[in-house]
Order: C-alpha cells, then structure tokens, then sequence
C-alpha cells in the first residue's frame, strides 16, 4: 500500500452498514424467498415503491422489525391475504437469524483499516444502528468488533440522542478523532450519509456496496463515488486534495 505524505491531519467517518458489512442484504435476500414462496409478483411500478419504502426507513436500525415491515407493506400493497401476510411474518423472523450468520466485511475493508493505522490517519464508524446490532452485525469478527471498542472508534445510535444525518454524531466524531471539523471526510452508501456531510460542510464519499446505485448517488453530488471502501487509498491522495482545496474555498 501506498504511503500518505502529506502529514497534516485529515478524519474519516465511516458508515457501518452497507459500507464495511453488508448487513443491507439481509432484506432483500428475506424479501426474495418470500417474493419465490407467495407468488408474489412484482411490477417495476412496485418494485420502485417498494424500493422508495425501503429507503425511506433505513435510517433505522438494521434489525428483523425492519425486514419485517417492509415486506409486510410489500404484501399488503400486492393484495396478499391477511392470513398469509402473518405466514410471511413468521418465515421472516425464521429467516432472519439465518442471515444473520452469514454477514460478511466487505473485501478490502480490513486492509483498508491497516492503511489508515499505518498512515496515522484519524477515523470513527458512525451507524445509525444500535450498539447491540453492530455487536450480532459483527458477531463473525470478534476481534475487529473487540478493536472498535477498545480504541472507542464506534458511534452507535445509543451513543447520541440525534441519528444521522443530525451533526449530533458528526461532532462527537471530530471529538473523538481531534481533527479540525474542516478536514473530514463522511464515507457512506445512502444519501442520507451524502446529507450527512453537506450538513456539516464537508467532503463525501458515496460507495456502491449498498443500497443505491450509481446513478441515484449522482443526484447528491458527492465528490467521489467509489465501488467500494476498498478503493480509498489508491485514491487517498485526490481525497486529501479535495479536503484541501474545500477548506482554501
């Protein structure tokens, strides 16, 4: 890996969901099988409604009572009886914990975390979930899990009393990290974390391991749209640019 040489100091906050784990998957993986099981049929109208309902609460922690709702409002929406609605709840809830296991950090995230330590770059996860979730999110990485905590670089929604994209959490990050607030960069895969960064005037990454593709991403403007966490140090150089050029701005 490449080496930073500018030496001031620069901070990343990161998103957790759909940006190191891909926790996302869960519900589209649950909506699937109960998609396959109900006969459900699913028009590109409702699909895109259903996509824009699932958006619209993912601000909410990643959790069964998610997945749950939105496939509920699925099934209502396609005119699924009652009875079979309450057979759907409980396959979701069977389904869930199964998924749960399979929960993955997303190649090159590690690495990535080796780069800023290396590089003595500042950085603080902040997730809109609870520190419970990010525990059982986490649960196949114990000691990376162990790692956040013990360096206290987690900022979960217990932490805070305003989730993103409140500046509650944005300032508690620049605490933490003692950067100056000017000098960060918000890393995340939904708008809410590109709103995020605007609300407190700094630069955004946007990342395609989640939820929104590319071109939903592009209508948030953020300054770079990444395929993944990965591909931060390659790119380290036109970040620190970027923060540079906003802050002479």
């Amino acid at each position: 890996m490449k080496e930073v040489n500018n030496k001031n100091e620069i901070g990343f906050i990161l998103d957790l969901d759909g940006t190191i784990v891909d926790s996302t998957g869960i519900i589209s993986r649950i909506q699937e099988e109960i998609i396959k099981k109900f006969h459900i049929v699913v028009t590109k109208e409702r699909e895109e409604e259903l996509r824009s309902y699932a958006e619209s609460m993912f601000q909410e922690d990643y959790t069964m009572r998610l997945a749950i709702k939105i496939m509920w409002s699925l099934m209502k929406k396609a005119g699924i009886a009652f009875h079979q609605r309450i057979q759907a709840f409980i396959m979701a809830a069977k389904l869930y914990p199964k998924y749960l296991k399979k929960i993955e950090i997303y190649k090159g995230a590690r690495e990535l975390f080796q780069f800023f330590d290396k590089n003595s770059i500042k950085y603080v996860i902040v997730t809109n979930s609870s520190d419970r979730s990010v525990k059982r999110h986490l649960s196949n990485y114990p000691n990376f899990y162990q790692n956040l905590i013990q360096k206290n670089k987690l900022i979960t929604k217990d932490s805070v009393r305003w989730i993103k994209p409140h500046p509650e959490s944005f300032f508690l990050a620049v605490k933490r990290m003692g950067v100056p607030r000017n000098r960060v960069v918000v890393v995340g895969d939904t708008k809410y974390d590109i709103l995020f960064a605007k609300a407190n005037n700094v630069a955004s990454i946007g990342v395609l391991t989640g939820i929104y593709k590319e071109d939903q991403l592009k209508l948030f403007e953020p300054e770079f749209i990444f395929n993944s966490i990965a591909d931060i140090p390659e790119n380290i150089d036109k970040i620190i640019e970027k923060i540079y050029s906003n802050i002479i701005e």
